[in-house]
């Protein structure tokens, strides 16, 4: 979530490698952070299929490739092997406590009673605590594996000279990191397997986009 420091890809991209500022994943439409303070979810934007994002930013050039095999890196560990008993319990206590503080204003109560109630079902934030206290690692790990697929992705970079990027990605070109300052043995050996993580682009569905044209 948006300013979480609990989450793997804050502590694998941010704090042990240094890479950038913020690295999220998210389950809900988060645009908050981009046009506000807020790190909480948006209300009332109605949506017709689940969602499901990774955000990294900002990141510098020489290190983007890295960045994206590292973030599908991470993706595909979660995938394939899910939480672990003391990750699964360590996330929802926290998450029962912290999902109070969506609700401090009566704004977001109400908007939350309305999303509610446009979805059919019962009052959201009763219904996390309910549903959290009743669920289990293994149904967690079955609904991420049915759910989420680290093949099934659509990648947008924002950057300078994107048709050099877009040309490395597809051509699966090395992407090796050099680091201002130590860091573990455990992540320069995983370093080596993802500077060669194979990334599978469909070339034809690749464009690069002038910012300019996205304002016409």
């Amino acid at each position: 979530e948006h300013r979480s420091m609990n989450g793997v890809l804050m502590n694998q991209l941010r704090e042990e490698r240094g890479l950038n500022y913020g690295d999220y994943s998210y389950i809900e439409r988060f645009i908050g952070g981009v046009r506000s303070n807020t790190r909480f979810p948006d209300l009332n934007t109605p949506l017709r299929q689940q969602y499901f994002s990774i955000w990294l930013r900002p990141v510098p050039p020489e290190k983007a490739h890295f960045a994206i095999r590292a973030a599908l890196y991470e993706l595909n560990k979660y995938v394939k092997d899910g939480l672990t008993q003391e990750q699964f319990e360590k996330t929802r206590m926290f998450l029962i406590s912290y999902s109070k503080l969506w609700a401090q204003t009566l704004d977001r109560r109400l908007g939350y009673q309305m999303d509610s109630e446009f979805y059919g079902t019962e009052y959201y934030l009763d219904r996390i605590e309910k549903e959290l206290n009743k669920s289990s690692v293994g149904e967690v790990i079955r609904v991420i594996k049915q759910y989420i697929s680290p093949r099934n992705l659509v990648i947008a970079v924002v950057a300078d000279h994107a048709d050099d990027l877009m040309s490395a990605m597809q051509s699966n070109v090395p992407s090796p990191i050099n680091y201002a300052a130590p860091v573990s043995e455990s992540i320069r050996q995983a370093d080596k397997t993802i500077e060669t993580l194979p990334l599978a682009i469909n070339k034809s569905q690749s464009k690069v986009v002038p910012v300019g044209s996205l304002f016409e």
